[in-house]
């Protein structure tokens, strides 16, 4: 069956200007009948033009294809180099958090040590007192006794 340029570019879901174009390039075995100002095309000729314009199409998704392959590739390299610098400035945070963690330790133990020592020292200057005060009312009291 027959159809025009319009019929068979609404077929193959291309323009006009595209059937036009790969009409003039047609093999010899081909033929497209002119009526008019009308371009018929049968159905070898269909066949022949889905067959190019298929190819056309996978060609041109191939290329999309890779571009889209190597825009992927290339944003999962830079990704992959940022989440790789991010871990290592978390690592290297990581490790002075340690050292913090270390000096404060060891400033904590000084400081128990210290209030350890001064509580020592608080009871022993304690009990001094409390020995003196003690000698003090020994030698107080037998004098009052004595004096009555």
């Amino acid at each position: 069956m027959m159809k025009t340029v319009k019929e068979v570019s609404e077929l193959l879901d291309v323009s006009k200007q595209t059937i036009h174009y790969h009409l003039k390039s047609l093999p010899s075995n081909l033929k497209v009948n002119k009526v008019g100002n009308k371009s018929l095309i049968d159905d070898n000729t269909i066949d022949y033009l889905k067959t190019i314009l298929n190819k056309k199409t996978t060609k041109e998704s191939t290329k999309f294809d890779e571009k889209s392959t190597n825009k992927t590739e290339s944003l999962n390299n830079q990704y992959s180099s940022y989440i790789d610098k991010y871990i290592e400035h978390l690592e290297s945070e990581i490790r002075q958090k340690n050292r913090q963690i270390d000096d404060l330790t060891i400033a904590l133990k000084q400081e128990q040590s210290l209030n350890l020592n001064s509580q020592n020292i608080l009871s022993n200057t304690k009990k001094i007192e409390t020995d003196n005060i003690d000698s003090k009312e020994d030698i107080i009291t037998p004098k009052a006794s004595k004096k009555k």
